[in-house]
């Protein structure tokens, strides 16, 4: 049974993905925001210690990040779809790259077993390259109907998908879609290492 992760134990694995002393806020066009909400009390699971603390976000974050979100999606789109899949398979190998400390920091956020979160966190690079390797594969049909008429369908992204998860989960879609990522008040501390590894 591994020992459960301290505060000063959690902040180092922290300056991996930050730079300052103030890791928790939302992550909005590529900036932290700092919350104007609640305060948030986050604790590690097993031994009930409190580690950080933060403002939760307010409904004007929410609009901002769809906005955001509006926007990525238009870039993203606009990419081929082999360029869309390099890009999801270079995220696979930073996850993969980082994957020891995002596995300390899911532990000390779950109290799950060390052993359990660094597959789950294999798990996760495994995602994006194998969605990767979906971008440049996802077709229209060409439908058969009478009287000599082309009918066919494409698949075409409709527009940003808000999702509230509560642990880590994918939020690059390889079809040009984009999501804004939004965890339960209580996150993993993985889901925002995760967002911050990824180049805008």
């Amino acid at each position: 049974m591994s020992t459960p992760a301290s505060s000063s134990s959690i902040a180092k694995l922290f300056s991996a993905f930050f730079t300052n002393n103030s890791p928790f806020a939302s992550f909005i066009n590529g900036e932290l925001r700092p919350g104007t909400g609640e305060t948030i009390r986050l604790t590690n699971a097993y031994t009930g210690e409190q580690h950080f603390h933060y403002a939760d976000c307010g409904p004007e974050h929410a609009v901002e990040a769809v906005a955001a979100a509006k926007q990525a999606q238009i870039k993203w789109a606009a990419l081929s779809h082999a360029e869309r899949g390099r890009r999801m398979y270079a995220a696979g190998q930073l996850i993969r790259q980082h994957s020891e400390a995002l596995a300390q920091l899911e532990s000390a956020s779950s109290a799950k077993p060390i052993r359990d979160c660094r597959g789950e966190s294999l798990r996760v690079a495994e995602m994006f390259e194998y969605y990767a390797g979906w971008a440049d594969k996802l077709y229209g049909e060409v439908i058969p109907v009478p009287s000599g008429h082309l009918n066919f369908t494409q698949r075409r992204p409709v527009g940003v998908v808000v999702q509230i998860t509560p642990g880590m989960r994918l939020f690059l879609l390889p079809d040009g879609r984009s999501l804004p990522l939004s965890p339960a008040a209580t996150p993993s501390y993985s889901n925002l290492q995760n967002s911050l590894l990824f180049p805008r």
